[in-house]
C-alpha cells in the first residue's frame, strides 16, 4: 500500500524568509524552529555537517535555531542516532530516515524523511580519486546543492567540484538499502518529502499529536497548508514510492550488482548517463505502468 496508513497529506510551504526558497528541507526547518519557539516542544534532533570534517555528517541535539537552519539540506548518508535518546524525552522531536523509526523513538515527535537509498563513505573515496583531491582538503561540502541539485565540494584553494549522484547513489548504496521497502517513513508520526522545485514539500500525517502541532503551526501563521491527494503525489514522486512501497526493491538495479573494485574504474560519465537512463525508465516507463494497474485497485487511501 503506498504511504500505509495516514491522517490527512499536505502540499506545504514555509512563510520563513529567512531560509533559502529553493532549499528542500524547509518545512522540517521552519517547523522544528517554530514549534520551539511557541513551547510545543523544547529541542530537536537533527543531522548536520562536522563543522571541523565539513564531508561528515553528525547527529546533535539541539534548540537553536541557527544550528536547526545549518542542519537544513539532504544527506544522502546514514548517521547513528540512538546514543542519543537518553537524552530526550516527551517534549523532544527527532527528525530521522525510515530505518532509524521504529519503537525506541516512539516517546518522542518524529519527523521521517522520504528515502530512496544511501550511500556510505565508498562514495567519497571514489569521487576523491577520479577528481584528485583530497578529504582534508574540503573547507565546504554540500550534499545537495539548492541551485544545481549536485554534490557540491569547494576546496581550501577556492576549487569548486560538482558531482551528478545517480548512478553513484546506486552503485554506492549501502547494503542495508537495497532491500529496503519503507520510502515514505511508515512509522513516523509525520513523513516528508520533496514535493516540487520550489521548495515545497509533501507532508504525511499520521498520527493524532503530530495532526495537533501542526494545525497550529497553519494557524500561527509559520507554514501554509493545502490538502492533497494521493494521485497529486504520484505525479511528483512517482518511482521512489512505486519501487519500495509496491513490495519491489533497488535489488534488480544493475548499478546495485557492480560489486569489488569495478566500481571504482568506472568514470563518473558513464555513471551519469547509465543513472539518467535508468531515472527515466523507473519515472517514466516502470512507474507509469504500475500507476496504472495500481490505480484499478484502489486501497483505502488511494485515488480520492
Amino acid at each position: 500500500m503506498i504511504l500505509d496508513n495516514y491522517l490527512a497529506l499536505y502540499k506545504v510551504s514555509s512563510t520563513d524568509n529567512r531560509l533559502d526558497r529553493k532549499n528542500y528541507s524547509r518545512f522540517v526547518t521552519t517547523f522544528l524552529i517554530h514549534c520551539i519557539a511557541k513551547g510545543y516542544y523544547n529541542d530537536a534532533l537533527v543531522t548536520t555537517m562536522s563543522q571541523k570534517e565539513p564531508w561528515k555528517a553528525e547527529s546533535i541535539i539541539t534548540n537553536s535555531s541557527q544550528e536547526i537552519i545549518r542542519a537544513a539540506g539532504s544527506k544522502y548518508t546514514y548517521v547513528p542516532q540512538k546514543q542519543h535518546y537518553t537524552k530526550l524525552n516527551s517534549k523532544s522531536m527527532v527528525v530521522a530516515l525510515p530505518c532509524q523509526i521504529d519503537e525506541s523513538s516512539k516517546d518522542f515527535l518524529t519527523i521521517g524523511l522520504f528515502c530512496g537509498l544511501n550511500s556510505g563513505p565508498e562514495k567519497l573515496k571514489y569521487i576523491c580519486k577520479k577528481k584528485k583531491f583530497n578529504l582534508e582538503d574540503v573547507k565546504f561540502f554540500n550534499y545537495r546543492d539548492t541551485n544545481t541539485n549536485k554534490m557540491k565540494f569547494v576546496l581550501k584553494n577556492d576549487r569548486e567540484i560538482l558531482i551528478k549522484q545517480r548512478g553513484l547513489n546506486y552503485a554506492f548504496a549501502m547494503p542495508m538499502c537495497k532491500s529496503c521497502k519503507d520510502f515514505s517513513a511508515i512509522n513516523a508520526d509525520i513523513a516528508v518529502g520533496d514535493y516540487d522545485f520550489a521548495g515545497s514539500s509533501v507532508v504525511v500525517i499520521r498520527t493524532k499529536r503530530a495532526l495537533e502541532v501542526f494545525e497550529k503551526c497553519v494557524m500561527d501563521g509559520s507554514i501554509k497548508a493545502e490538502k492533497i491527494g494521493i494521485s497529486d503525489l504520484l505525479q511528483h514522486r512517482t518511482s521512489g514510492l512505486i519501487l519500495k512501497e509496491l513490495g519491489k526493491t533497488y535489488e534488480g538495479n544493475p548499478f546495485i550488482s557492480i560489486k569489488g573494485k569495478i566500481k571504482y574504474i568506472i568514470p563518473i560519465k558513464l555513471y551519469n548517463l547509465m543513472g539518467g537512463m535508468l531515472a527515466v525508465y523507473y519515472k517514466y516507463i516502470k512507474s507509469s505502468i504500475i500507476y496504472f494497474i495500481y490505480k484499478l485497485k484502489p486501497s483505502k487511501n488511494s485515488f480520492e
